[in-house]
This record gives structure tokens, sequence and C-alpha cells, in this order.
């Protein structure tokens, strides 16, 4: 029996087989890698603004009203802005769309896509701000705050009606005509019980062989924020100090004891600015409020109030001082003044001109008082190198800062409060003192109002110390 033909019809259906086999196969990686293209997806949350996962990196950008332009935000804008298909892009040619409050992003390669987002006209009007202790100033932002903070205060005039659902995170306001409505958000606390202890040796509570007095509120100017103990070590609990409010971030409810030392001094003195809202106070008919620092521009100091009538209280260039024969509080206050004043600053250049700027310095430069004025001749006043005008009309005054020298260096450290070392830092707003300073070059550096000033002839380097 001849078996050649056999052999090569085997051998045949053998390649055969092999190569439909191959092909099946790559068929199937095929279909398979253009199924994962096609659902090469991201689907962008809110609280995200910028996500580098798989090589796709999304900006938020939204329109500013008062620098009319479009910046970067850390989250999608929630109120008030309308998403602009025609400006938004990506660099690399993925598709970009946006649809009930999510971005999607459908991706082949790596790219970085742009989401423009602008302000709308609109009947209801509703500012969003935020603030981190009661006693803080308010802040502007441009969208609902995140889980960490709650609806604190809101308001709206011509009758609207406003509500929050904590749980959505949304607003609902009604309204039968235009409206505007303001809504304030505070950060959560953690639900700390706190309780506040200033250095008293008369004091019935005692800690590092120091003797305590509890106290309903933060204490005067003659007290520094020293240490906290909380009852719960286990809890992530964290209170530091900014512009001597204390500022508390903690994963779960907790109990703490805050210290401040100090009050060496007889009088303890509590500085109170005129605001809108606030308490009674120095003058009939206008309310104060609490500040931890002494106000700036546009507010002069009026006088003060001491629960001991022999007490008295002075404030000279900048500085408050106070003297007592018996322990006391006291309570100096600042009024605005009748006029308002708009500032325009000037720094000197390094060729003997000046260029008009928005932030002054602190350390490099001294105000020039012989060519600062004020275009209705209001009087200025320096105090510590900040000018204080005295107005009774409304004026535009124009400060002009000397260039003192350049090559000023200076390095600033902060101990840290629980490892006990220091640490290079910036200058602390609170709850600090100084320790030590000294510069090269016969260089003066000095401390008021929370910075730091530096005269000196040529360059130098000066070292700060805070605990």
């Amino acid at each position: 029996m001849n078996n050649k033909g056999f052999v090569s019809t085997s051998l045949i259906y053998t390649f055969f087989l092999i190569f439909l086999s191959l092909m099946v196969f790559l068929l199937n990686s095929y279909t398979q890698n253009r199924f994962l293209l096609e659902e090469y997806r991201y689907d962008i949350k809110n609280t995200i603004a910028m996500e580098n996962e798989a090589d796709i990196n999304l900006y938020l950008m939204v329109w500013d009203e008062e620098t009319l332009e479009y910046e970067v935000t850390n989250d999608l804008p929630s109120y008030g802005y309308v998403f602009e298909p025609s400006y938004s892009y990506c660099k690399n040619g993925s598709s970009l769309s946006y649809m009930n409050g999510n971005i999607s992003i459908t991706a082949y390669q790596k790219d970085s896509c742009y989401a423009y987002f602008k302000e709308v006209e609109r009947d209801i009007d509703l500012k969003i701000y935020t603030k981190e202790t009661p006693v803080s100033e308010e802040v502007l932002v441009k969208s609902i705050p995140d889980s960490t903070y709650t609806l604190d205060s809101y308001s709206c005039n011509n009758d609207a009606i406003i509500n929050f659902d904590e749980v959505t995170r949304k607003f609902t306001i009604e309204a039968s005509n235009k409206a505007e409505c303001k809504a304030t958000f505070i950060r959560r606390n953690g639900d700390i019980i706190l309780h506040i202890y200033k250095e008293n040796a008369n004091g019935s509570h005692e800690y590092n062989n120091l003797k305590y007095t509890e106290v309903e509120d933060i204490p005067g100017s003659n007290y520094t924020f020293n240490s906290y103990t909380c009852v719960d070590e286990s809890i992530d609990t964290n209170i530091s100090v900014e512009n001597n409010e204390l500022v508390i971030a903690s994963s779960a409810p907790n109990e703490c004891n805050v210290y401040y030392n100090g009050g060496n001094d007889k009088v303890e003195v509590i500085i109170m600015q005129e605001t809108d809202t606030g308490i009674s106070g120095y003058t009939t008919g206008k309310k104060y409020s609490r500040t931890f620092g002494i106000p700036g521009n546009n507010y002069k100091y009026v006088g003060y109030k001491c629960d001991n009538s022999n007490a008295t209280v002075t404030f000279t260039n900048g500085v408050i001082e106070a003297s007592s024969e018996e322990q006391t509080t006291c309570y100096a206050y600042f009024e605005r003044t009748n006029g308002n004043i708009f500032y325009n600053y000037y720094l000197e250049t390094s060729d003997g001109g000046y260029e008009k700027v928005a932030v002054v310095p602190s350390i490099g430069y001294k105000l020039d008082s012989s060519i600062s004025k004020c275009d209705n001749g209001s009087v200025i006043n320096v105090y510590n190198n900040i000018p204080v005008v005295d107005a009774t009309t409304e004026d535009t005054c124009h400060i002009y800062y000397k260039l003192m020298v350049s090559d000023i260096t200076v390095n600033v450290y902060v101990m840290n409060r629980k490892t006990m070392l220091y640490e290079l830092s910036k200058v602390p707003v609170g709850g600090y003192t100084l320790y030590n300073s000294g510069c090269t070059n016969g260089a003066v550096i000095t401390y008021q109002n929370n910075s730091l000033h530096v005269e000196t002839t040529g360059p130098t380097v000066c070292e700060v110390y805070f605990k």
C-alpha cells in the first residue's frame, strides 16, 4: 500500500490547523485590546482637580471675577457656573465631556485635559464662605466645601428660602424674585471638648509643675499658647494656633486641655475691633468683636475699659502698654476711621526709580514718609514701618518704600513642641515667642506685629528662633 499520499495530506491538515489556531489567537488578542481601549474611560468626581492615573491629567479652569482670568482650582464649581465645551480640550485629542456634575475622559494615550467653567447670569446669587474657627475671618470660595465643614449660618434677601442637605451637600433655594444669598461653612472640630487653662500662681490645676486656672476663652495679649494634652492619645488629635486662634483637627471625638503660659504682668489686655455685628463696648451705638492683633489701616485707637478702675492702657507707635496695681483684665477699643482710604504701594528699584506693587515685603524696604502723600491731604503716620492714615473723608494715598539693601537672608527656626527641636520654618503667626535672634555685619533685626524687619547697610545673614 502506498502511504506517501496519506503522509502529504496529513502534513497539509496539520499546518492548516496550526495556522487556524494562530489566527484565532491573534484575532482574540486584537479584540481584547480594542475592547480595553474603548473602555479606557475616567469619570472625574467633585473633589478631584488633577488626577494622574493612567497618565491622564485633568485641570479645572474656573473664571475669577476679581482677577478676570481663568484659574486652576481643586474642586468642580458646584453652583452658579456652566461648563464651556468650546474652550475645553485635551492636548492629544482625547474626548472630554461634562454631565450631571461629572467629567468623563476617553483616552487612548497619555494626555492633559483642560475643563473650563464660567459664571452664568442668574436670578439667585449664592455666595459661599468658609471659616476655620468661630472667630476667624470668612473666606469666599467657589464651591461647597467637603464634609469636614458644616453649615454654620445662611441668609437671603427678598424673602428667599434656602435649604442645605448635609448628605448630598446640595442647596435648594426657593424665591419668587431675584435674590442674593450667603452661606457660611465652619470646619468641624471632631466634637472636641476643650478646657482652656491660663497660668496662675494661685490656680488649683497643676501641669508640668505649674499652676493654672480654667477660663472660658483664650487669654489676652500677655499669654502665649504653650502645649496641650488629650484624654485619648490613640486618637489623632492636633491643636495648633493660627493668628492666635485655636485650630483643631481630630479624627474622632476627644477631650483636651490647652495651656497658656505667661501672665506675669498684672494686666491682661483683650483687643476689641469695631464690626457690624458684635457686642456693645466703648462708644454708645457701636459694636465690637474680639481680635487677636492690633487692627491696621482704617482703624484708630479710641480708649479702654478695665475691670479695675485704677488700671491704665496706652497705645503709642503701634504698641499697647498697660499697668495696674492689682490683677485685672482690660479691653482696648479700636474704631473705624470716618473715611475710606485707598492705598497705592511703590517699591524703589535698583536703578533708583519706583514700581507699583500689590504686596510690600517686610524685609529689605523701609517706608519713605518724605515722599509718601495722600491726594486729599490726609495725614500718614508710620508705626513699625506700617502706614496708618487719619482721614475724615475718602482719600487715595501713595506709599513709597525705599530699597534698603539687597542680599538679606533670614533663617527662621521654630521649636517643634513634640520633638522639642528647632526646625527651619517661616515666621509663626501666633502662639510662639521670640527666643533669640542675631545678624552678621552689624545688622539689626526686630520682631513686631508678627513681622520681622531688618536694618542693615550691607549684605547680611540673620537667624531667628521662636519657641
